[in-house]
Order: C-alpha cells, then structure tokens, then sequence
C-alpha cells in the first residue's frame, strides 16, 4: 500500500466501520483480563496488539512512507 492509498482508506467510511469492529474485538478481549487464567494472559494480551495493530495500519503506512 502507498501513502495515496493509505490516506484514502484512512478518511473512508467504511474503515471507520472496520476500525469500530475491531474496537468492539479489543473491549471484548480486553474484558477477559479481569477473570483470565496465568496461561491464558499472554494469548489474550496478544489478540488486543494485533487487533490495535491493525486499527493503527493507515497510519503506519503513511508514517512509514513519509
């Protein structure tokens, strides 16, 4: 993806309606944390870094391009 790319898909509505997804994903896993075994702590800290990491990727392109 380039920075061209990257800025449309950043002002687009339907990557609004995809990044609210993916926070709805991360509240959810994120709930998780209170009642979660020693074991299952790491699997679901991951879960919410990628779910972030893809709600920042626009930005990261454009960051990266620039």
């Amino acid at each position: 993806m380039n920075v061209e790319q990257a800025k449309e898909l950043q002002s687009s509505l339907l990557w609004t309606s995809i990044v609210e997804e993916l926070d709805r994903k991360i509240m959810f896993e994120t709930t998780k944390l209170v009642t979660c075994t020693p074991e299952e702590l790491p699997l679901i800290q991951a879960t919410v870094k990628c779910y972030q990491a893809l709600t920042r990727l626009p930005a990261d392109v454009i960051d990266r391009e620039s």
